[in-house]
């Protein structure tokens, strides 16, 4: 992925962050103006956001648990000197590529039905944001040999850790 494309999907991510908790006004309720049937495009919207909350999360597991899993038997097969069938820089552009994508499916999601959220969407929709930038932090660090890269890839798995209880704990509620 190249940088343009990353620093725009921060500031995608960082924007409707931004336009999530901007929204609501003290009440909780979201203020929409020119829309005079609110039954029309409140079915509208769900409509809209089911799939895209779906699809980011059968899609976002199997994504990360796939990628985590291929870099283990690639550091496998690399020591038993086996060429693996994707280089690791190759599945590491994929997984960020799904990710970015997936990740700002869940955040128009989260904005569609920002009505309904409560603290358990708003904490998903933050994660989901900081696992975006710290994904890109990740990425464009790599090459940089300091102990911060590190620190970085540890706080990105307590970051999909956390993204991950928070979205089963929303999902539970939600059905």
């Amino acid at each position: 992925m190249s940088t343009p494309v990353a620093l725009a999907a921060i500031i995608t991510a960082a924007i409707a962050l931004a336009a999530l908790t901007a929204a609501a006004d003290s009440n909780g309720e979201v203020e929409y103006e020119g829309y005079e049937d609110e039954e029309y495009d409140e079915g509208y919207r769900e409509e809209l956001a089911e799939p895209l909350g779906t699809l980011s999360l059968a899609l976002g597991i199997p994504s990360v648990a796939g990628y985590t899993a291929y870099k283990r038997v690639y550091i496998r097969m690399a020591r038993m000197n086996l060429k693996p069938p994707v280089s690791l820089s190759g599945a590491l552009k994929l997984h960020i590529t799904f990710s970015t994508v997936l990740g700002l499916a869940a955040l128009l999601h989260g904005a569609l039905l920002i009505e309904s959220a409560g603290p358990v969407e708003y904490a998903a929709g933050l994660l989901v944001a900081m696992a975006l930038a710290s994904g890109a932090t990740l990425y464009y660090l790599r090459r940089s040999g300091h102990k911060r890269y590190a620190r970085v890839i540890h706080v990105q798995m307590i970051l999909a850790a956390a993204l991950l209880i928070v979205t089963l704990i929303h999902v539970a509620s939600v059905d």
